[in-house]
């Protein structure tokens, strides 16, 4: 019965052995697996990091450009007539000096750098000469009497076509504040 057993039977040692190597290929052999997976989970996130930098580069090229360039005039003018009646007429002129203005802001901006945005505002009390001489030659370049209240002188908005040619939108709206 010895040589049975002995034929049968392994020394613990051995088994112990066969055991660590079983454990050892069943970890390399996860290890490979959990690799795989992890290529697969790579290439993912390769694929959504090109998404992302084609979409920042897209971004870049389409950006809203927050410069608006300010542009600002302003006019004073000291007026006084001399004469002794007005045009056609026989009253006399008022030979009073006048301090008169006009002031303009404009702000000017673009939404993708091929157009133009201007909104003007605009504030004068410059009164029309002819009420005083009776002639228009004696009106400026800038009358104008809005008591110096402040209102939307202008509103225009360009920007190109792609048959080549330009559209324009002009909006004077001081009559219609």
């Amino acid at each position: 019965m010895s040589s049975i057993t002995s034929v049968n039977a392994t020394p613990i040692s051995e088994k112990s052995n066969n055991l660590i190597e079983y454990n050892a290929d069943n970890h390399t052999l996860s290890k490979i697996t959990s690799v795989s997976e992890l290529s697969a989970e790579l290439e993912t996130l390769e694929k959504q990091v090109t998404l992302l930098e084609t979409n920042v580069a897209r971004l870049k090229r389409q950006q809203f450009s927050p410069h608006v360039e300010l542009e600002a005039e302003v006019i004073f003018a000291v007026t006084g007539f001399a004469g002794e009646k007005r045009a056609n007429s026989s009253k006399p002129i008022n030979e009073n000096l006048v301090l008169s203005d006009r002031v303009r802001l404009s702000f000017v901006s673009s939404f993708n750098r091929k157009d133009k945005l201007e909104v003007r505002l605009q504030a004068r009390n410059t009164p029309a000469l002819e009420d005083v001489t009776g002639t228009q030659m004696t009106n400026l370049g800038f009358d104008g009497n809005d008591e110096n209240e402040v209102e939307v002188d202008e509103l225009e908005y360009r920007f190109p076509h792609r048959w080549g040619f330009e559209f324009s939108t002009l909006c004077n709206l001081t009559p219609l504040l």
